[in-house]
């Protein structure tokens, strides 16, 4: 993935990765509730400004704790976005 992500950089294509992992893939069984708890903990403790996160779309606990995630980033100010070109990018930790 290193090299990879380096030669994509160097031909001019920008990746982006996640800042918040919602840990739902960990297969321990997480509640829709235990889902919004890790990202709305792990959002508010971010001090990047913004957060991007993994989220996997094949859990059906994930797609559950949406609705609540964007309720509360709406009651608290947080705004949804696309990403596009001027997006800010963040790379999670790679493991070859």
């Amino acid at each position: 993935m290193t090299r990879l992500t380096k030669i994509m950089e160097d031909i001019g294509y920008r990746y982006f990765d996640w800042n918040v992992n919602s840990l739902d893939a960990i297969g321990r069984g997480l509640t829709s509730s235990d889902i919004f708890n890790v990202i709305r903990n792990r959002i508010s403790a971010n001090e990047d400004g913004f957060s991007i996160v993994l989220q996997h779309d094949t859990k059906s606990e994930s797609v559950f704790a949406v609705e609540a995630l964007i309720r509360w980033g709406l009651e608290n100010g947080f705004t949804f976005l696309p990403l596009d070109i001027t997006s800010p990018t963040v790379h999670a930790d790679l493991h070859n």
